[in-house]
């Protein structure tokens, strides 16, 4: 049995706010509580998008970061879940705003006889990544285009979407090896 497993929430909140949670045992609790809850309704919310655990995380942080600040929270739990909801909707209006690649058009570069086999094969690679960018979440699509499109650094890509440096950086990691997979998965099809 885990040393604060019988404590009550509202306890574990109190000990976060005056300081008495050093050893971070009060918020590993917490989270080990109701993370799985909040994941659940971050599924359900965003469908299966892969995009939940940043959100349940971005959650999490931002209710601990309440905490610490001093700001009352009666029930952890309902805070959450409507940190949750909120950053659900935080998130649709974002994704609103998005690059979408079908809006990019083709690429209007000339295919004359004379291409050469180099750019033949560049304009082959590059429907690939788009055809795989297609297959990543909007919101690791953002990410990427502003990483490495844009040149963005990470703090500013963190500013453009509203999160954390460190959200942006689990985003723009989770982001890379969807991408590679997706890239992956275009390219077997292709060859077959």
């Amino acid at each position: 049995m885990r040393p604060l497993a019988a404590t009550a929430d509202a306890e574990l909140v109190t000990q976060i706010r005056t300081g008495h949670d050093l050893d971070g045992q009060a918020t590993e609790e917490l989270y080990l509580r109701h993370a799985p809850m909040a994941l659940r309704l971050a599924h359900r919310l965003r469908g299966g998008d892969g995009s939940g655990e940043d959100l349940v995380s971005e959650a999490f942080l931002r209710s601990w970061q309440r905490i610490v600040a001093g700001h009352p929270i009666d029930s952890f739990k309902s805070y959450l879940m409507q940190a949750v909801r909120n950053l659900h909707v935080d998130r649709l209006r974002r994704d609103s705003y998005l690059i979408h690649l079908e809006t990019l058009g083709e690429h209007e570069l000339d295919l004359a006889a004379d291409s050469t086999a180099d750019e033949l094969d560049r304009l082959e690679d590059a429907d690939e990544v788009r055809s795989a960018m297609t297959k990543v979440n909007p919101r690791y699509r953002r990410a990427l285009w502003l990483s490495a499109v844009e040149g963005m650094s990470l703090p500013e890509v963190a500013e453009a979407l509203d999160a954390s440096r460190s959200t942006t950086a689990v985003v723009l990691f989770r982001a890379r090896k969807a991408l590679r997979a997706a890239y992956g998965d275009v390219s077997t099809r292709l060859a077959c």
